[in-house]
């Protein structure tokens, strides 16, 4: 296509703030077409997470622990890109405090998206961070999808047998979940579209407008050594 098309994406919590917006040239059509979004959280949506999240608040860092040996058990791939924890052993790492330290951290900052539910602006910012640092890190699209799964099915087994979980309330964490798989997806897109025509010192150009953030320090997938910080 020699036309210049205009395309953007953005955080699906009910926001109309676009966070991606580029131009692109040549390509398929089936490239340039943006996937479906997943439909906004709506008010109960975000009712139902926090109603949630508070059954969690005596110990999130246990069910992160429980979520990320889960995810490696599951996923014995995914452990390598962690050098923290890497070479650990299954039982190892249940007993690992840098794996603790970790899960404290992810923890953190799904806390930190759920106290924002109510505003959309924050929200959004919250989401390009996190989205940021894993392309940095070199996350692949479908990490987000794999981790969220894991996360959901973790809350679920944590939470069915106290009364604190049904079919909505499960509905409502996937959806959180595929707008922020969605948000990754079209951020390492974008990464991926630019990368041949950007200089190694560019910033990404999803995210000049996001305070403080850096741009990608390697290609998308090829980071071994991930130290992810929340």
């Amino acid at each position: 296509m020699g036309a210049s098309q205009t395309r953007s994406s953005r955080p699906y919590h009910g926001s109309t703030k676009s966070i991606c917006t580029s131009s692109s040239r040549g390509g398929s059509a089936a490239e340039q077409r943006s996937p479906e979004p997943p439909p906004p959280l709506t008010g109960d949506d975000k009712r139902l997470l926090q109603r949630t999240w508070k059954a969690l608040e005596a110990d999130p860092t246990t069910v992160g622990v429980i979520m990320f040996t889960r995810l490696f058990e599951a996923h014995p791939e995914m452990q390598g890109n962690f050098k923290s924890f890497r070479d650990l052993d299954l039982e190892d790492l249940k007993m690992s405090q840098e794996l603790r330290q970790h899960s404290s951290r992810v923890m953190g900052f799904v806390n930190k998206l759920i106290s924002r539910l109510g505003t959309d602006e924050q929200l959004d910012t919250l989401t390009l961070q996190l989205c940021q640092r894993h392309l940095d890190y070199g996350a692949l699209p479908q990490h987000m999808t794999i981790i969220g799964d894991q996360f959901v099915s973790v809350l679920r087994s944590t939470l069915e047998n106290e009364g604190s979980w049904d079919d909505e309330t499960e509905k409502a964490w996937q959806k959180l979940f595929r707008i922020l798989a969605f948000t990754y997806e079209a951020m390492h897109s974008e990464w991926s579209r630019s990368a041949s025509r950007r200089s190694a010192s560019q910033r990404h150009p999803c995210l000049e407008r996001v305070n403080g953030l850096g741009s990608p320090s390697s290609a998308p997938g090829t980071c071994c050594a991930h130290v992810i910080e929340y």
